[in-house]
């Protein structure tokens, strides 16, 4: 009887070894082609539960649909081959994972707890989706390419996500490149991320960040070439959705790509109460739009940017930190769209060399009670012999007479226009603490419900009710040849006027971090001591300027 209950013993002893074995897990398995791998199959390997971290092989194509169901598990690939994996030997190489053309070729999933899962080296395509998760998840993703889905490169949706994406390129998927969903998600991109050459059908060709979900897009990261037939060819933001944007770069992006006069925003798209957009020292470049080139907000949305100078957001370039440059739109607004009380605000931006193939604001425009406001920005050389503006912005009332323009700080000069700089048909609009150099009238007004200038120093008055702090006179820019439009120590426009209250003074400095409100002691005051226009002079610091270097 002793006997036979040691026997039972030992048998359980052993039971809950083996049992301890799977739970605690071996170091690692190796996934490959060989006999030194444990397995040929990464579904297997996750599937055995005899470990959480799988090494894989880049030597060998994977065509199989990968599942991680509540659990924690890294997958790693960069081994050259299972001996590699073995001795923990790592290469630049990244193994393949094809999913044959149908369902989420990566699939995390689970809600029993909040799981890690980290997937690393390893190119995913050939799949409806790439990357799938709706798991109560931290999900770091790094260097890894999303390639060739047939829907989406990467889907977040339900779920508790909080997902990191470091050095990942999510390219030439048919479909938006990424799409979070779901106000319990959060989505960090970083590093060398690349979202390229993306195309959908409905909007938000590079990302489509809807339904709460917050995303935050980190320099230096490239939103690239991607389209949509709807809105935002680059991003789309709606249904309450926040997305800050720090020191990327949104290039080459289209909306409307099908041509049929729809699809605006061609950088980005942001409707919905309470879904945001803020864009901090971001260059926004030869994106296309049907209305708003580079930035549409309707529907409630709302979109800002402006430059600063921090560690978390260093400006290496002042001036032209935050950069719009080279976007069109086919219809109106070659820049920025503001419709349906949505609203954009932009602080010292650098605007240039943007196009318009349609009819009204070169610039901007402001329609259904949207609201526009510019300010402490360069506004130069935008529009072509070919492709001239008829104004640089364009403001429909409608029926509230609600639709809004506000310029604040500004420089505008050497535009190519045919009419006016401003057209207020039924609106709102007002200009503080600006200069203006054009060779056509400043304004043109239709029924405007408001109309106002302060603070000005423009070429011509006529077309405007002016006031007493406007004067006809040269600002004295240094070079408006070589694009440097900083005024000279001697420019009329320092110390002009009084604090006209515009966010830029709230912040305290101008587009080249320089403090506003400088009383410079070799000039006297006109109406108050700040400079008027984007630049503020400052005596002991500007001389840089005067001796050749000039924004580019």
């Amino acid at each position: 009887m002793k006997h036979k209950l040691l026997i039972l013993t030992a048998a359980l002893a052993s039971q809950v070894h083996a049992e301890d074995n799977q739970i605690q897990g071996a170091p690692f398995l190796t996934v490959g082609n060989g006999g030194t791998c444990d397995y040929s199959s990464i579904q297997a390997a996750i599937d055995s539960t005899l470990s959480n971290v799988i090494r894989i092989a880049s030597d060998k194509v994977y065509n199989e649909n990968i599942t991680i169901d509540d659990r924690n598990m890294v997958l790693t690939g960069g081994y050259a081959d299972c001996s590699g994996a073995n001795n923990n030997i790592t290469d630049l190489s990244s193994a393949v994972i094809d999913g044959g053309g149908s369902g989420a070729v990566v699939s995390v999933s689970g809600n029993s707890e909040e799981r890690s899962v980290d997937i690393r080296n390893l190119l995913i395509g050939n799949g409806t989706s790439g990357l799938m998760s709706t798991a109560d998840v931290q999900l770091n993703v790094e260097n890894v390419t999303l390639i060739n889905n047939d829907n989406v490169g990467a889907f977040i949706f339900g779920g508790d996500n909080n997902v990191s994406f470091v050095d990942v390129v999510v390219s030439s998927n048919d479909g938006s490149g990424i799409i979070c969903a779901g106000q319990e998600n959060i989505l960090n991109i970083q590093g060398e991320s690349l979202i390229s050459d993306n195309d959908t059908s409905n909007s938000g060709g590079g990302l489509l960040i809807t339904g709460g979900c917050k995303a935050n897009l980190f320099a230096p990261v490239k939103v690239k070439d991607n389209s949509s037939v709807g809105d935002g060819g680059g991003i789309k933001v709606a249904d309450g959705s926040i997305v800050n944007l720090n020191g990327i770069e949104i290039l080459g992006n289209e909306a409307g790509s099908d041509g049929n006069g729809s699809g605006s925003g061609g950088g980005v798209s942001v409707s919905g109460e309470f879904s945001i957009v803020n864009a901090v020292n971001s260059k926004f470049r030869d994106n296309k739009g049907h209305t708003g080139g580079a930035v549409e907000a309707f529907d409630q949305g709302q979109f800002t940017s402006y430059a600063a100078n921090t560690l978390a957001n260093p400006c290496h370039t002042p001036g032209s930190c935050t950069d719009y440059r080279g976007n069109t739109a086919g219809n109106l607004g070659g820049v920025f769209a503001a419709t349906q009380n949505g609203k954009i605000t932009v602080l010292h931006a650098n605007i240039k060399h943007n196009g318009l193939l349609g009819d009204n604001g070169l610039i901007g425009f402001a329609s259904l009670d949207g609201v526009l406001k510019i300010e402490g920005s360069m506004i130069v050389k935008n529009g072509t012999d070919s492709f001239p503006g008829i104004n640089l912005f364009y403001i429909n009332g409608g029926v509230n007479q609600a639709s809004a323009i506000s310029l604040n700080h500004v420089t505008i000069a050497s535009n190519e226009i045919t009419e006016s700089v401003v057209h207020n048909s039924g609106g709102i609009f007002a200009m503080n603490s600006s200069i203006v150099q054009e060779s056509v009238d400043v304004s043109k007004t239709t029924n405007a419900a408001s109309h106002d200038f302060e603070c000005v120093i423009a070429h011509e008055t006529s077309s405007f009710s002016a006031g007493g702090t406007v004067t006809i006179d040269d600002p004295e820019f240094i070079n408006p040849l070589t694009n440097d439009f900083h005024i000279k120590p001697t420019s009329p426009a320092i110390d002009y006027c009084y604090a006209a209250e515009p966010l830029t003074v709230e912040l305290g400095y101008d587009m080249d971090f320089e403090g506003r409100n400088y009383d410079d002691p070799n000039v006297t005051n006109l109406h108050g001591t700040y400079d008027i226009g984007a630049d503020e002079y400052r005596w002991d610091n500007d001389l840089i300027f005067m001796n050749g270097f000039e924004q580019n």
